[in-house]
């Protein structure tokens, strides 16, 4: 989901920078868990609880990449190709 909406705000990002973008997102969020901040919020609010998550946990850090590289290989082999100026 964080993937689509790197894409949504920047339609026109190349997958690798998009999906790093991603996973840092993602990988700030799960490391903001370790304050405390995200839990008190989570407890006042739903979206809250889905947007940031309660605790944190370390593999979660491994998980994100598991699920966001696929989606730059696959975004990468649909993206259509332009013609560089060269070959014109």
């Amino acid at each position: 989901m964080v993937y689509a909406d790197v894409l949504f705000l920047w339609p026109r990002m190349s997958p690798p920078p998009a999906g790093a973008m991603a996973i840092g997102f993602c990988w700030a969020v799960e490391i903001a868990q370790l304050t405390g901040i995200p839990a008190a919020l989570s407890a006042r609010s739903l979206l809250a609880r889905l947007v940031l998550g309660v605790q944190f946990d370390p593999t979660d850090l491994l998980w994100y990449p598991v699920g966001i590289v696929p989606l730059i290989a696959v975004h990468g082999l649909l993206r259509p190709r332009t013609r560089s100026l060269a070959a014109s």
